[in-house]
């Protein structure tokens, strides 16, 4: 059982301080319960005297509290548990007092009134306070003590409730000590459970990355290249909005790597994945691998003039790149050829229309001499 585990002590910590409330209340309770049984034995003035010191106590922890919550680490169950011991403890200094002064003037038969309240109100409090056995011991403690003070032990009806009280605090001892393990090794299996689903998820976001990007660039495959396209297709179809479409082909590649080697040709095909990724300012723009040396970029919500627009980004950033290629016809540095289309789709035609015209302004701007881009002929 590995209690310095984070997630461990972060699922204590939130169970104690959902807990915590809980016990508070029964304390708050019990004193106003106490207050009223002084007012019925002792009079009014003892009993409200006993109650506005008791507010006074409540509200000064309140403002205690408020402002120890900027020094405790929260999320520690040790500065929870501290933080509960401290608040029960003043709490049950009070009481004690209070029996000190009031639990001799009472009557022999409102003295076992007393302690059977007392006695009833162990269990009770116990349910409220199973996860903060200090906090429950810094309040009863000091009322013990007081009673053994105060006690007439010349009553066996007082000695033995007494005794009873004495056994149903190490009672509580030995099932709240029992539970807190049994709650640290709850929080334990739960903390691997976290852990376990957490690998899981990562481990299926790896495979779907895998699955989804191209190995090399890290981009979109062509995959999930033609499920975005049929997705905007359909849209457009729906809607009118005009889908754009770039095919990008590295100019001389086959030169490049015949001279260059393979390694640099992969290095290459990075450096242009990332020109074109750095091209795109919005969100549903996509772009992608097509094959060897070939690239995509799907613009949606885009007419031709805008297409054109991120095509002179796209040969900005690779010029900027000024990657050598000295066994280019067109330039000493890597450049490219790009075809653009755009279109609103129909029902009755296929994505493959949008893909064909952007491919025949592909091979236009490579007969054109390369390094340029040309529009395929409007098409609404």
């Amino acid at each position: 059982m590995v209690q310095d585990n984070l997630l461990v002590r972060q699922e204590l910590a939130r169970y104690l301080v959902h807990s915590s409330p809980a016990g508070l209340w029964v304390c708050f309770v019990y004193g106003v319960l106490w207050a009223l049984f002084l007012i019925l034995k002792e009079g009014i003035i003892g009993g409200c005297v006993w109650l506005l010191g008791f507010l006074i106590l409540i509200l000064g922890i309140r403002a205690w509290l408020f402002f120890q919550k900027k020094n405790f680490r929260w999320e520690h169950p040790k500065q929870i548990n501290l933080v509960m011991f401290r608040v029960l403890l003043i709490g049950g200094i009070y009481h004690s007092i209070s029996l000190l002064y009031f639990y001799p003037r009472l009557t022999p038969l409102g003295q076992i009134i007393s302690l059977l309240f007392i006695l009833a109100m162990i269990p009770i409090m116990s349910l409220a306070l199973l996860s903060h056995r200090t906090g429950f011991n810094g309040y009863w403690c000091p009322i013990f003590l007081s009673l053994l003070v105060c006690l007439n032990y010349h009553d066996a009806v007082q000695l033995i409730i007494y005794s009873i009280l004495i056994l149903s605090l190490i009672g509580v001892n030995i099932t709240q000590r029992h539970l807190s393990r049994l709650l640290l090794e709850l929080f334990s299996r739960h903390a691997d459970s976290q852990i376990l689903v957490e690998e899981l998820r990562q481990s299926n976001k790896l495979m779907r990355d895998r699955s989804e990007r191209d190995e090399l660039t890290h981009l979109n495959n062509r995959a999930v290249f033609n499920q975005l396209m049929e997705r905007w297709w359909n849209l457009s179809s729906r809607s009118g909005i005009y889908l754009c479409l770039l095919i990008i082909d590295v100019d001389y590649f086959k030169a490049y790597n015949d001279h260059y080697g393979h390694l640099a040709g992969d290095e290459c095909l990075k450096d242009v994945a990332t020109a074109l990724a750095r091209s795109l300012l919005r969100e549903d723009d996509v772009v992608a691998r097509f094959g060897g040396e070939e690239f995509v970029v799907l613009l949606p919500n885009t007419t031709l003039n805008n297409g054109v627009q991120v095509a002179k980004r796209i040969q900005t950033e690779l010029t900027q790149l000024a990657r050598p290629h000295e066994y280019s016809s067109v330039s000493r540095f890597v450049t490219c050829s790009i075809g653009i289309c755009a279109m609103v789709a129909r029902h009755e035609k296929s994505s493959l229309l949008l893909l064909k015209k952007a491919d025949e302004a592909l091979y236009q701007a490579k007969h054109d001499g390369r390094n340029c881009y040309r529009m395929a002929p409007r098409s609404d």
